[in-house]
């Protein structure tokens, strides 16, 4: 995805009520220490600019995982539950390669499959284990 390789690795029901997140991380390859590296100087550069000016200069940088709070997706099972996106998070300082998508509501008790779609290519499916976890 945009040019890094993004798995997923996890999905569980939140320990926040009604919720159900994918856990998502970006591969740290020679692609993504590039971006990093390149967005490390962006910031150091923004921060030197808003500290000259003794104000806030414009947004800083967005961080390399950034894109992935703009991917598209959707979440199904095999009880038709409506899922609703609740909130996306990407990057921050020591989760640069990490992403969280929330959504509402966790899966019914009575869901034995849960598929995901990512974008318009990616297509994945957890099942419900017997210790109630989704592998």
């Amino acid at each position: 995805m945009n040019g890094l390789t993004v798995i997923v690795r996890e999905i569980v029901e939140a320990a926040r009520p009604n919720r159900v997140e994918v856990r998502l991380e970006i591969v740290d390859d020679d692609e993504f220490a590039r971006r990093l590296s390149a967005w490390d100087a962006s910031f150091r550069a923004w921060g030197a600019r808003r500290d000259q000016a003794g104000r806030p200069c414009g947004d800083p940088p967005a961080e390399p995982a950034a894109f992935l709070n703009d991917i598209d997706g959707s979440l199904t099972d095999d009880c038709n539950t409506a899922y609703r996106w609740d909130s996306k998070r990407a990057g921050g300082s020591g989760t640069e390669r990490d992403a969280q998508w929330s959504l509402t509501p966790a899966p019914p008790a009575a869901a034995r499959v849960l598929t995901l779609t990512i974008g318009h290519d990616a297509v994945l499916t957890w099942y419900r284990s017997a210790g109630n976890t989704w592998e």
